[in-house]
């Protein structure tokens, strides 16, 4: 059931990214219920992932950038659709 809330709440705030979460959710679990069995003190385990995921999160923001115009748009979309169901719209981008 958490596993659900979280992949509907990514799915609300940016539309897609919801198999991705998944995965990784289910990785970090995994190993934080690893370590916490190895290591007596998890809530400071859980003060250190927080703490990894904002600085990720803050690297990223640092490297994300918005499209500037349609070439970019049309750059960033054509390997998507020549990979998806959508390659027949491809004209259309």
């Amino acid at each position: 059931m958490l596993l659900r809330n979280i992949v509907w709440r990514v799915h609300q705030r940016v539309g897609d990214g919801g198999a991705l979460t998944a995965v990784l959710a289910q990785a970090l679990t995994g190993s934080y219920n690893a370590l916490c069995e190895r290591w007596s003190k998890p809530v400071l385990l859980a003060r250190g992932v927080r703490r990894a995921v904002q600085a990720v999160v803050e690297g990223l923001s640092e490297l994300s950038q918005p499209p500037q115009g349609e070439d970019d748009l049309v750059q960033w979309l054509t390997p998507l659709l020549a990979r998806s169901s959508l390659a027949k719209f491809r004209r259309d981008v």
